[in-house]
């Protein structure tokens, strides 16, 4: 289809339904990434088995993901204010289907290791695509609250998918789940091309930059501290949902509770039911908590250690009190939230996508740091604990040496959201506000 067929398509859509439309393609790719992403928890027991690998093995698969995703974050936020969010929509989904389709094909680890990296090389897009689609076709006071709703809507989603990937894996292969979602990102990247339209009105654009405007304004956006430390502290409220609800916490559970993967993946999930009813309604009352982020930012990071302590140390039986802990524990981690509206209202209109996907960077990057580092606290583990058993086995004591590094890092998370919000920044930032005109 021709771009101008496209817009001959967008011109005959009602004026109300095309702005859903296109939040729905970039909300459907969001749903679409954090199933790759966590992916690794449900398939890494058949992965482990069908390619030999240790626990340091699978942590490095899996974090293939993230390495080159987090590398692309922050250059996808800029090439996405250049250029748009249409075309690299378009291109994401594509080559995140040629990464399904490898790594359903893969026979030797090198294989699934790059299909892997296409994957996240091709998701790196959605995110901060989707948000820059956000602002531009809904009025800025509402940007908090429809960043909430496309979480909402992406992890109710992911938790149907992700249990019914599992029984589909018990009952099939996770060959067939991979190629299925070969199909579906391809059809992300078409529906991309077709319906997207960057802007209500191309002519309301902003006045293009010069490419030494616009470095000027990225090199201010790499160089704001406390940019820095709000990514950092939101990278490990992530790491809780991406690396133990997202893949050591499921086999870990599984083991504890002695029940089977497809089990273990629904009392995991019950974080994403907190994410998804929570996200919405911290994006209505950012307004209301805009001049106490530093005491939400501190009680969140402080109460997710807690709990997640609770379910490492000491395990409940129940497993309906153990899922209830993992949605309340979903609840605190919608902070996030708070931080990328916090950031776009901090920045030049001009860069704000730059900076979402710096932001996102430093938010995932904690993954591939993390995912690695707990299996490889494993191996050791199971190493000198086990000693002369030949293959590693791992138990209850292992899993819990390992996830320590978690709890521990939500302290250092805990101190950083102290000095995010000092009065230094106040005086110093002179946050954005966007308003729209229709």
């Amino acid at each position: 289809m021709t771009n101008y067929e496209n817009q001959e398509l967008q011109s005959r859509l009602p004026r109300q339904v095309l702005p859903w439309m296109i939040w729905g393609i970039g909300t459907a790719f969001v749903l679409f990434q954090f199933l790759l992403q966590l992916s690794s928890g449900v398939l890494v027991g058949q992965l482990m088995h069908d390619f030999s690998m240790t626990a340091l093995s699978a942590g490095i698969m899996s974090g293939a993901y993230y390495y080159i995703y987090v590398i692309l974050q922050t250059p996808a936020g800029m090439l996405i204010d250049r250029f748009g969010a249409k075309i690299l929509l378009t291109i994401g989904g594509l080559i995140s289907a040629s990464g399904c389709a490898l790594f359903a094909m893969s026979h030797q680890i090198w294989q699934a290791d790059v299909a892997r990296v296409l994957m996240g090389g091709g998701s790196s897009f959605a995110y901060v695509g989707t948000l820059y689609l956000i602002s531009n076709w809904f009025p800025a006071r509402y940007f908090s609250l429809m960043l909430g709703l496309s979480d909402f809507v992406a992890t109710i989603a992911t938790i149907a998918a992700n249990v019914y990937v599992a029984k589909l894996i018990e009952q099939m292969s996770w060959r067939v789940s991979m190629g299925g979602a070969a199909v579906i990102a391809a059809s992300i990247g078409i529906l991309s091309w077709i319906i997207i339209k960057n802007r209500p009105h191309e002519t309301h654009a902003p006045k293009k930059q010069t490419a030494k405007q616009f470095w000027q304004h990225a090199v201010s956006v790499f160089t704001n501290p406390y940019l820095w430390l709000n990514g950092i502290f939101i990278g490990v409220v992530f790491a809780i949902v991406s690396v133990f609800s997202g893949m050591w916490g499921i086999p870990f559970i599984s083991l504890v509770q002695n029940i089977q993967t497809s089990q273990a993946t629904l009392v995991v999930s019950m974080i994403f039911v907190g994410l998804a009813f929570g996200c919405p309604v911290i994006g209505m009352i950012y307004p209301l908590v805009r001049d106490h982020l530093r005491a939400v930012y501190v009680s969140a990071a402080l109460i997710l250690g807690i709990l997640l302590a609770w379910l490492i140390y000491w395990p409940p039986t129940s497993l309906v009190l153990y899922g209830g802990i993992m949605a309340v524990m979903g609840v605190f981690s919608c902070v996030y939230v708070l931080s990328f509206t916090y950031v776009k209202e901090s920045v030049s209109p001009d860069v704000q996508t730059t900076a979402i996907g710096f932001t996102n960077a430093l938010c995932v990057g904690t993954v591939p740091f993390f995912q690695p580092l707990v299996g490889y606290i494993l191996h050791l583990s199971a190493n000198w604990r086990h000693r002369g058993v030949g293959l590693e086995v791992y138990d209850a004591v292992d899993y819990q040496w390992a996830l320590s590094v978690l709890p521990l890092s939500l302290l250092i998370a805990a101190v950083l959201g102290w000095f995010i919000f000092s009065k230094k920044t106040a005086e110093e930032e002179s946050p954005a506000t966007m308003t729209a005109d229709w």
